[in-house]
């Protein structure tokens, strides 16, 4: 009965370390591709002041009040953003920020998850 305690003991918190890792895992890929999504919206729109918006709906199985959005648009959205060339100056840049909270070991301490996607302009604006 001792030895069963013992060893029931370690090998639940390994298996619900291993759960929670794999939690850890999906949260950031989502915070990633939520970010890459973020970046893609602006590009196609450069004018879009709306982006935490589209972030927030792209999160699917984490708490979308506990993300954090910050994007950089280029100022300089006039033609000059639009040529074939590369144009270090027309860059977007969308970070997401989140805080991930383990369940198992709950003295453990949160860990900031961020993901930064920065995407060149790319498309021209239809001028109408």
């Amino acid at each position: 009965m001792a030895e069963f305690a013992l060893t029931s003991t370690l090998i639940f918190a390994l298996i619900f370390g291993v759960l929670d890792f794999g939690r850890a895992m999906y949260d950031y890929n989502v915070v990633a591709n939520a970010a890459r999504v973020g970046a893609r919206y602006i590009i196609v729109n450069p004018t879009a002041t709306d982006v935490q918006t589209v972030v927030r709906a792209q999160v699917v199985g984490i708490d979308s009040s506990q993300i954090a959005v910050t994007s950089t648009q280029p100022t300089n959205t006039g033609l000059s953003c639009y040529t074939t060339t590369y144009n270090a100056a027309c860059n977007v840049q969308v970070t997401v920020t989140y805080t991930f909270q383990f369940l198992a070991i709950p003295s453990f301490a949160n860990i900031t998850m961020t993901s930064t996607s920065q995407m060149p302009i790319a498309q021209v604006p239809s001028l109408q």
